[in-house]
């Protein structure tokens, strides 16, 4: 894939994430590709348990009593809390976007 800087910032990347980036590669050995293309499946991967757990949620408001709906919400909460905090939110949904760009760009 070959990921610039130049790309980066085109796709919405600041300064200061690059620079991030950048530390996370010196400091682990990593390229920027397999950077990035690590944060965008992470942010995809936290989308879809956030929707399975909001379809948790759903299906313990209508089938379950209030209790169970209580501690469903609460637990369901708790687990998008540590998936999202985990994860540079900001980052990982620019790395999916710039990885869906370059998909569709080499599609054409």
């Amino acid at each position: 894939m070959g990921i610039t800087e130049e790309a980066l910032l085109r796709s919405g990347f600041t300064a200061k994430d690059i620079r991030k980036l950048r530390n996370n590669s010196a400091n682990y050995g990593s390229t920027m590709d397999v950077i990035v293309s690590d944060l965008a499946n992470r942010f995809l991967i936290n989308v879809w348990v956030t929707l399975g757990v909001f379809a948790v949620c759903l299906i313990a408001l209508v089938l379950g009593s209030v209790g169970s709906v209580l501690s469903g919400v609460v637990a369901g909460l708790f687990v998008l809390l540590i998936g999202w905090f985990t994860v540079p939110a900001g980052l990982a949904y620019k790395s999916w976007r710039l990885r869906k760009q370059t998909y569709e760009q080499s599609i054409r």
